[in-house]
């Protein structure tokens, strides 16, 4: 399989690399990476409401405000430090990366009582020498942060990040296969479209009151805004979030026959016609009427474990397979599960190796050589790995390769 983000030149159906990838092998399914449509679906739904643009643009413009002054940044430490909180440093935002966005909204939760007082000092001339244009910025933003809507959309907003940051972890995962991943993205989903009820809003009500007593500020909406809020962005979310992974769906439908939850009499003509389908597709590798009776006689096997009382997960049946010696009984079954494994859901694990080339290979270290460069790679994008070997024995190695001592 393979597995890019959205531009043009890496998915496009006509020129793209994905298309020259199938004109070499047909049979190379291609995925939209899992972690950049997961962003363009949130990118969607916050554009089409007003409300959430204003409410991440205050969230901005308070980190550009506070950090791009020692002297405003310092009176926030110095506000913090009296409340006896964290200090907690202001995040900045991000549009490819949403996981930004759940830390810079933690980050004003926790020190919003600091920012209301550093924001209300400044006003009031804590700040010597301080240009008109500061103090005018400084109390713009303390209107937008006194005001209980924008109290509301911190709670509001936090849990819908906290939800979203947990799927986006997991499809960064360079372990997840195809099923994990939808049932994950079924259950944000449910997760979010639950939050739209009368008893979520009430619930975040209750919170975003208790967090403007803390702040000393008004704890009722204005009664323009509370239908808004109410209302948050309808089902933008959630309809963008099944258009854009519907291909995803069609590819992980490809191989549902596989999945053990689908091996009972419910799903047994489907799954035939499903496995008949798998077999014309990889016609190449595989043999279509010892495939079925493969299938047929796994089903068996795997009604059996079940009586034991034994859970296998898809992603777990090949491991199954290989560790009872199965794969010279099943040999088609353990090729389309191994081909089921090696479809990819993100291709988020494989750029990281191109950001880690900036961070090795900086304008301090223009002249390092090609070998020295893909070996240093090698050990930060493998560090789980490298952090678990041995350091005395790779010494003790390269000690006994070849003397190194030279005649003076």
């Amino acid at each position: 399989g393979q597995a890019y983000d959205g531009a043009s030149t890496m998915s496009g159906n006509i020129s793209g690399l994905q298309s020259r990838v199938k004109e070499v092998s047909p049979t190379a399914l291609f995925v939209h990476c899992c972690a950049h449509n997961l962003n363009l679906v949130l990118m969607d739904a916050a554009s089409y409401c007003t409300n959430a643009q204003l409410f991440f643009g205050t969230i901005e413009s308070l980190y550009t405000f506070l950090t791009s002054s020692l002297s405003c940044l310092r009176i926030l430490k110095e506000e913090q430090e009296k409340l006896d909180t964290a200090v907690q440093v202001l995040k900045k935002l991000s549009d490819t990366r949403w996981t930004c966005r759940k830390r810079a909204v933690d980050a004003v939760v926790q020190s919003l009582p600091a920012l209301h007082n550093a924001l209300d000092q400044i006003v009031s001339g804590g700040v010597p020498n301080c240009k008109p244009k500061v103090v005018s910025d400084a109390q713009g933003l303390l209107s937008t942060i006194e005001t209980f809507e924008f109290k509301f959309m911190l709670i509001f907003w936090r849990n819908v990040l906290n939800k979203i940051y947990t799927l986006s972890t997991f499809l960064q995962s360079s372990t997840i296969d195809l099923m994990t991943a939808l049932d994950f993205l079924d259950m944000c989903l449910s997760g979010v479209e639950a939050l739209r009820s009368d008893e979520s809003f009430s619930f975040f009500e209750d919170i975003a009151q208790q967090l403007a007593k803390e702040c000393d500020t008004t704890v009722t909406f204005q009664e323009k805004c509370v239908k808004k809020k109410k209302k948050f962005h309808d089902d933008v979310f959630s309809r963008q979030l099944k258009k854009r992974f519907n291909d995803f769906r069609m590819v992980a439908s490809k191989f549902n026959a596989l999945n053990p939850k689908t091996f009972d009499d419910k799903h047994a003509e489907i799954n035939i016609n499903a496995i008949k389908d798998l077999a014309l597709f990889y016609n190449s590798d595989i043999n279509e009427e010892d495939l079925l009776e493969e299938y047929t006689s796994f089903q068996s096997v795997f009604k059996n474990i079940l009586s034991t009382g034994t859970v296998l997960p898809m992603n777990e049946v090949l491991s199954f397979l290989l560790a009872n010696d199965m794969k010279k009984v099943f040999p088609n079954l353990c090729i389309l599960y191994q081909t089921y494994m090696t479809l990819p859901v993100s291709s988020a694990n494989a750029e990281r190796s191109f950001s880690r080339l900036k961070i090795i290979k900086n304008y301090l270290q223009s002249s390092m050589s090609e070998e020295r460069l893909s070996d240093l790679a090698l050990l930060s994008i493998e560090r789980d790995l490298a952090d678990k070997l041995e350091y005395e024995k790779v010494i003790d190695t390269f000690a006994k390769m070849k003397p190194r001592r030279k005649k003076l």
